[in-house]
């Protein structure tokens, strides 16, 4: 289990049943400072977002793992990335309050994208992918939904008590549960 932490990448080991798991800080030999997200991609590599940029780590449980930094040289604005998911079709996809970049598959420098997704706040600057492979993304404005065309949004005018989403969940049965800011 990978979390990130004001203080760098917690890494929980689990243990013998009946037995504390193990947590334990790994900086794999560089500075990386207050994470704000992690992500593990279909090919096992690590992706940590260290506020101005984001890192991948192949191959994370090795003693020397690859790093490669990813800032604006790689498409990646100086901004605060917290959230990251990978596609149906292996895109890496990383969003910020303000913005929404896409590193496509195989490719060594990310795109913006999504100049019509409504801006989150830092508590909501999350995305997620449900099982039909649609892009999710709670904003202030509502719940976006993106399904490769346009954007879709759940919003007050649609039936929610308020538009700042907060969370979402797909449920086993398909559902999509919906966590609103303050209400």
């Amino acid at each position: 289990l990978y979390v990130a932490t004001s203080k760098g990448l917690v890494v929980v080991t689990p243990a013998a049943p009946g037995a504390e798991p193990r947590a334990a800080l790994r900086s794999f030999g560089v500075e990386t400072g207050p994470l704000l997200g992690v992500h593990v991609d279909p090919q096992g590599a690590l992706w940590i977002a260290c506020r101005n940029r984001l890192l991948r780590v192949e191959s994370p449980s090795d003693a020397n793992p690859r790093l490669t930094w990813f800032g604006p040289a790689e498409g990646v604005p100086n901004r605060a990335w917290g959230a990251m998911v990978t596609d149906r079709q292996g895109n890496l996809w990383a969003r910020c309050p303000e913005q929404l970049i896409l590193l496509p598959r195989g490719a060594g420098r990310f795109i913006r994208t999504a100049q019509s997704l409504p801006a989150g706040t830092y508590d909501n600057a999350v995305l997620g992918m449900d099982r039909r492979g649609r892009l999710l993304a709670p904003t202030d404005l509502g719940l976006a939904i993106y399904d490769s065309v346009v954007w879709e949004t759940i919003d007050f005018g649609r039936g929610l008590p308020i538009n700042s989403v907060g969370a979402f969940l797909e449920d086993r049965e398909g559902s999509i549960w919906i966590g609103l800011s303050g209400a």
